[in-house]
């Protein structure tokens, strides 16, 4: 069994929407996506169709928890905690849930063509994340990765697991589970030493998932998506996502070469 992109989502996470990789996302609508920009900037003008702009207001994401899951983002922002991560989760969240998987995309990965995020689809089927490789830690080893410091074992008890998720597709049973969890505990106290707790989205998807029987792929095209990688055109292949790419005119540069490179239709 199959998930074809008809059913699903393509969310850019961004803070204002670059007009040249909106015209880029615009594409994919040949592929059957719905395509959505989250803005963490209230003032971003609104898109175009095929794109719909969503902006959805501190408070809310509040009032349902959505807030420090991305804390690299959340704690350069206070007293805000909210960020377009947040935004974008309770958007599919909590606010429209017609969608059978959505993609997060967040706007420094690199997506080689218009056709790269369907093939992944569709050879990937209907697993509730595909993301980068997937690292488990079956007895909560907060030693393993500095992060697991910040999990609240009261409420997610080992096993535990992460990955990037700077790009990652998420099923729509996962994000009720996230938005399940979220209603329960929207006020996380801190650790008896201090140490702040967060339901941070580099494990919070992978351990829903293990918790719930859930299935993780580890996509071979996903294994660009790094922390920080100083990435060459070289390495640059039609078929995979990048992460970091942050400047937006080589991201369109790259696809130009892989373009020329590809020749006519």
């Amino acid at each position: 069994m199959t998930t074809g992109p008809r059913e699903t989502a393509v969310v850019l996470l961004t803070q204002r929407p670059d007009p040249g990789q909106v015209a880029f996302l615009a594409g994919m609508a040949v592929q059957g996506y719905d395509l959505f920009a989250v803005a963490d900037d209230p003032a971003a003008a609104p898109l175009a169709p095929p794109l719909t702009l969503l902006h959805p207001a501190d408070a809310a994401c509040e009032a349902a928890g959505f807030v420090d899951l991305n804390p690299f983002i959340t704690r350069r922002k206070r007293p805000a905690r909210v960020s377009a991560w947040e935004r974008g989760l309770y958007a599919f969240a909590v606010a429209d849930r017609r969608h059978g998987h959505v993609w997060f995309v967040e706007e420094d990965v690199f997506i080689p063509t218009l056709d790269t995020l369907a093939r992944i689809d569709d050879r990937h089927g209907a697993a509730d994340i595909l993301s980068d490789a997937r690292i488990v830690s079956p007895e909560g080893d907060r030693s393993s990765w500095g992060w697991y410091r910040h999990v609240p074992e009261d409420i997610l008890p080992p096993p535990w697991a992460w990955s990037m998720v700077c790009a990652v597709r998420l099923s729509r049973r996962l994000l009720d589970l996230v938005r399940d969890l979220l209603a329960r505990h929207p006020e996380l106290a801190p650790h008896p030493d201090g140490t702040p707790r967060h339901f941070f989205i580099e494990y919070l998807f992978h351990i829903l998932a293990l918790h719930h029987g859930l299935a993780a792929v580890a996509a071979p095209e996903l294994r660009g998506v790094l922390f920080r990688h100083a990435w060459s055109a070289e390495e640059m292949l039609p078929g995979r996502l990048y992460h970091p790419v942050k400047d937006l005119v080589l991201q369109a540069t790259w696809r130009a070469r892989l373009d020329a490179l590809a020749g006519p239709a």
